[in-house]
């Protein structure tokens, strides 16, 4: 440290600005930090420095457990983090929007219960729209936030709620649980680190041994989800794919049995349902779901009809027969419920008409479409 001061206890042993070439930065001065340590440092985009760890006070100002500086050290009062936590903060991460996710052992935040993570807004208040809902024992060492702004934990945790997942776990932007999110039975023992890499791959290092039943000596590297861009543009009721250059396939959220919809594999896909579409990006090694989006037609069920084509009867009992005055040869005629999902198709060969078999469909509301030289009919019918 070259003909610096000596340092002595609790006089700056917490928390040291250093030169490029090692040596203490005189002009960086945080004053006492008192009681034990500071145990993580994140810096805001405007340079000031958030500091957690296991601490009362800054320069006799009591702060405990979270505090943020100013870039030369001194405490910034507009912080209002109040006392702080009733615990040791372990691990800080600043988002793109300015507020501040911490995670470690304690309790309570400013007397307000909380769980082993919380969100700050960028003023140092609680925000109480972050819930991690079911996180329940332990401590969190480690926080990494991904692309798709979801966040990563790592710790010695578990959650409530019936669920296996220990130790490492992947939040929603608002706080809950990520159940698509898979890692099986995890890591069987503490997670402490958690980095990302460019490619969207994530790094874990703890005092694990294995993974998921898999042995993985103190360090691991999961595949994680895809670097490419999973947003989607809307324009009506045709959603574009942002990323280029990849696999597309376009799903139904609405459908939880068969989701995947069968020839849309473009980047832009046309909804003709009202329903909640996303889309699965593909890559060269990974892929990654876009969030639903919601699309609207008006009067639905009012399609071109320019073939002239009616039900007989309507509402119909266990057959039911579209009629056109034109040629039907090569349509495809397909029987949907009112969220798109396709029960039944069939193609006709000949003719002006088609008898289908209702026998099987629960009484309700359905949709004939009739697709035929790139024209599609729809016409709702009512199924005794």
């Amino acid at each position: 440290m070259g003909s610096s001061a000596p340092l002595t206890e609790f006089q700056k042993t917490s928390s040291h600005c250093l030169n490029a070439d090692g040596t203490v930065d005189s002009s960086f001065d945080p004053g006492t930090v008192s009681y034990f340590s500071v145990r993580t440092i994140s810096i805001q985009s405007d340079g000031k420095i958030i500091v957690g760890g296991e601490f009362s006070s800054f320069n006799g100002t009591p702060k405990s457990g979270i505090a943020r500086l100013n870039t030369n050290g001194s405490l910034d009062a507009s912080f209002a983090s109040g006392f702080g936590f009733d615990g040791t903060v372990y691990s800080t991460v600043i988002q793109s929007d300015g507020k501040i996710l911490a995670g470690g052992l304690f309790d309570f935040f400013n007397g307000t219960p909380v769980s082993k993570i919380v969100r700050l807004n960028a003023n140092g208040s609680l925000d109480t729209s972050f819930d991690p809902g079911t996180l329940k024992n332990g401590v969190i060492y480690s926080i990494s936030i991904q692309n798709n702004k979801k966040i990563l934990v790592g710790g010695a945790f578990s959650f409530s709620g019936g669920t296996n997942i220990t130790n490492f776990a992947r939040l929603n932007p608002a706080g809950g649980l990520d159940n698509t999110f898979d890692t099986g039975t995890g890591f069987q023992s503490d997670v402490r680190s958690i980095e990302l890499q460019n490619d969207g791959k994530i790094i874990v290092a703890g005092s694990f041994f294995s993974f998921n039943g898999v042995y993985a000596g103190r360090i691991a590297r999961l595949i994680g989800d895809c670097a490419e861009d999973i947003n989607i543009t809307k324009n009506g009721n045709t959603l574009t794919a942002v990323a280029t250059g990849v696999d597309y396939q376009w799903i139904d959220c609405d459908n939880n049995i068969n989701p995947n919809l069968q020839g849309e594999v473009n980047q832009s896909f046309t909804a003709t349902t009202n329903g909640n579409y996303a889309v699965i990006i593909t890559s060269t090694s990974c892929s990654d779901t876009s969030a639903c989006v919601n699309v609207t037609i008006s009067n639905v069920e009012q399609f071109k009809n320019d073939n002239k084509i009616s039900l007989y009867p309507n509402p119909a009992g266990n057959y039911v027969t579209p009629t056109s005055v034109q040629d039907l040869t090569g349509a495809v005629v397909k029987v949907m419920n009112l969220t798109g999902h396709v029960l039944n198709e069939i193609k006709i060969y000949s003719g002006k008409s088609h008898s289908f078999d209702l026998s099987a469909y629960a009484p309700g509301m359905y949709f004939i479409e009739i697709n035929q030289k790139e024209q599609v009919n729809r016409i709702k019918m009512m199924k005794n």
